[in-house]
């Protein structure tokens, strides 16, 4: 018996050409997923400046003066420039802060304020205080001491006023 090689050569060549068929759809959605991949994005980090240390901490302390009655806090890099015992100016870069309780001067500066308009109306340790604008970075006001009933003029820089009025005490 004889076994006729012409079917299995033609079987052989239709499951080639099947398998050809086969790679080559397979191929084609390959390379349609590869057309439609989007890479993540990548994240570039660029180099920072090194930090630079900041200055050191504005620090505060204690000013006061027993002949006016008084104490507030001021930056610590003031320098205190004393005229006398009852008037003396605080300066430093922050600003500068003028007081004077001698009554004689205290009085010519009311009378000079009083020509002036009142900038802003305030309280402070439950006085109603009339706050007066010389310029734009000088505000002037006119306190009493209830305590030992002196009256207290403060000449101070804008950036300061806030600080006064929030940490000015009666002594």
């Amino acid at each position: 018996m004889q076994i006729n090689s012409r079917p299995m050569f033609l079987f052989f060549l239709l499951l080639a050409l099947l398998t050809f068929l086969i790679g080559f759809r397979f191929g084609r959605q390959v390379e349609k997923m590869d057309k439609t991949y989007i890479p993540r994005p990548t994240i570039n980090i660029l180099p920072t400046n090194t930090p630079i240390p900041t200055e050191s901490p504005l620090q505060f302390v204690n000013y006061q003066n027993k002949v006016c009655g008084f104490s507030f806090v001021y930056p610590k890099a003031s320098a205190e420039d004393k005229m006398s015992s009852e008037s003396s100016k605080l300066t430093s870069s922050d600003g500068s802060i003028f007081y004077e309780c001698s009554k004689t001067a205290v009085f010519n500066k009311k009378d000079a304020l009083s020509e002036l308009d009142v900038s802003e109306k305030i309280n402070v340790n439950n006085q109603k205080i009339n706050l007066y604008q010389k310029d734009k970075q000088t505000k002037m006001f006119v306190i009493l001491n209830p305590q030992i009933n002196r009256t207290i003029f403060f000449e101070v820089s804008v950036n300061l006023t806030d600080l006064i009025f929030k940490t000015l005490d009666f002594l």
